[in-house]
Formats: C-alpha cells, sequence, structure tokens
C-alpha cells in the first residue's frame, strides 16, 4: 500500500540504524520535503544518526497540499502537518507517532499506523521474530487489551482476538491503537 511517513517514524528507525525495517515493511514509502528537512537537521545537529535512506521517495506538496498543510500547521509542526495533506490528498497510509497528528489524521479520514505497526507489520510478513530484539524492547508498550494483531497475539493471548478496526487487507489500523510509545 502507498504510504508516506512523518519524522516521529523515520526517526525512531535511524535511532536503532534500522531504515531497512520500514523499506521492508513499507517498500514504497515516501516522506514529503518538510519531513526530509527535520530528518536532515537531526543528523546536523547529531541528534539523529547518519543512515542510507537513498530508496526512500521525497514527496514535493502540491499548491493544494501546501494550503492544507499551511492550515494544519498551525496546530502541529510543518513535518506533521505536510503529512497529513499528502496524505489526504493521495490517499495514502500515513505513519506517524505523533498522537496530536494520528488523531486529526484519523479524523479526516485517513489510515494510520506508527513505529509499532511497522514491527506488527514485519512480524506478520515472517521478516522479523517475535523474539528479535527489536520487536522484544516493544513488549512493554503494548496494552493487553487493545493490541490484538495476529502477530501480537502469540505474546499476548489475552488480548482475546483482532482488534475490530484493524483492516487485514492493507493490515493498517482504520482508528486509534492504544499504544502511542516509541521505539
Amino acid at each position: 500500500m502507498p504510504s508516506l511517513a512523518d519524522t516521529t517514524v523515520l526517526n525512531n528507525f535511524a535511532q536503532i540504524r534500522r531504515p531497512d525495517l520500514l523499506r521492508s515493511a513499507y517498500p514504497d514509502l515516501s516522506a514529503p520535503i518538510p519531513v526530509w528537512n527535520e530528518l536532515e537537521l537531526g543528523v546536523h545537529r547529531e541528534s539523529v544518526p547518519a543512515c542510507d535512506w537513498s530508496w526512500l521517495k521525497i514527496l514535493d506538496l502540491t499548491e493544494q497540499e501546501q494550503a492544507q498543510a499551511d492550515e494544519i500547521g498551525r496546530d502541529l509542526g510543518v513535518g506533521e502537518a505536510a503529512c497529513i495533506a499528502a496524505a489526504v490528498y493521495r490517499r495514502l497510509l500515513m505513519l506517524s507517532d505523533d498522537w496530536a497528528a494520528r488523531a486529526l489524521g484519523r479524523s479526516l479520514g485517513l489510515e494510520v499506523s506508527g513505529s509499532l505497526g511497522v514491527l506488527d507489520r514485519l512480524v506478520l510478513k515472517h521478516v522479523l521474530s517475535l523474539d528479535d530484539p527489536v520487536v522484544a524492547k516493544t513488549r512493554g508498550c503494548l496494552p493487553r487489551k487493545r493490541f490484538a494483531t495476529r502477530a501480537s497475539l502469540q505474546v499476548f493471548p489475552a488480548a482475546g482476538g483482532v482488534h475490530p478496526r484493524w483492516n487485514p487487507e492493507t493490515e493498517a489500523w482504520k482508528a486509534p491503537n492504544a499504544c502511542s510509545a516509541e521505539l
């Protein structure tokens, strides 16, 4: 599914030096120019590790998308606003760990996922196992009652089934999941 990421998700995978995992989960992943600029600024300030992002598609916003991003940007950061605007107009899955951006995206009808959703997708695709150290680190932040994809049920059988708002066709949440924690 065509998708785009905001800086929070890109940063999380950069911090663990595994942007390749994002590529495995979403080979067609893109990011708007403002998101790319935020990530590059983090690298320049040495708060984000330099990684190979040569595969990531960088999007120019259309005039219409930029106008919406400017409006949204009054309440959110520039990167999040650009991400939401592009996702709305292009009908893309949005990857974000910013709770306010996720909530606004959902209110505009977007399918939204985040870093934990990426990891879950990788487990479902058998790219990672539940025993992988990257996945194991997330176990403490996954609420037993609400996080319930097929992969996570192996870790949290008390979840009792697939969350009714999980879309198995796109392997993305249609509505908020309970874990907003970052990697």
